[in-house]
């Protein structure tokens, strides 16, 4: 009986998790074809810190290298919402509305929403060009539980071929 007790419960908790969201958009003309080389700025948070080499190995994938004096400046962010709290975008953009609406509790809670979210910048002019964030809804309480998902979510393609998006803000 406990063991079919804790099937059910690793059952339920793996399948909240399910596959990432992905919101991946270029910014103001996008990357340059050219840009190869990147650095990542110092993260902020332990789980962010966790991410950024993962973020580096897979944008080594897609060929940039790192460099001191780099093409592109990369931001790495990890943040976590319940999932009944939604996320809207600013009244300020040009399309504002629920990018995640809230959603009620399911059977035992509803869970967290994490997301990790890489920002791209000129790094000569500080322009953004490029911006992708993957989101997860799961139930660990350790923020670097579902890195690697996000990460390969996020950075699913090369961020040169991003669709443009001016209206990204």
């Amino acid at each position: 009986m406990r063991w079919l007790i804790a099937s059910g419960c690793a059952l339920l908790s793996a399948s909240c998790a399910g596959s990432p969201s992905v919101v991946q958009s270029s910014v103001a003309g996008g990357i340059a074809r050219d840009a190869k080389t990147f650095a990542i700025a110092p993260a902020e948070t332990d789980a962010a810190r966790a991410a950024v080499p993962l973020v580096a190995r897979r944008l080594e994938s897609y060929g940039f290298r790192k460099a001191a004096a780099p093409d592109l400046l990369v931001t790495v962010a990890v943040t976590e919402r319940p999932r009944n709290v939604g996320a809207f975008t600013s009244a300020s953009c040009p399309s504002s509305a629920w990018s995640a609406p809230p959603r009620k509790p399911w059977l035992i809670g509803g869970g967290r929403v994490e997301t990790l979210s890489v920002s791209m910048s000129n790094a000569k002019t500080g322009a953004l060009v490029y911006r992708s964030s993957a989101s997860l809804r799961t139930s660990s309480p350790d923020l670097t539980a579902n890195l690697v998902p996000l990460v390969s979510s996020a950075l699913g393609s090369d961020p040169r071929r991003a669709e443009p998006n001016p209206a990204a803000c």
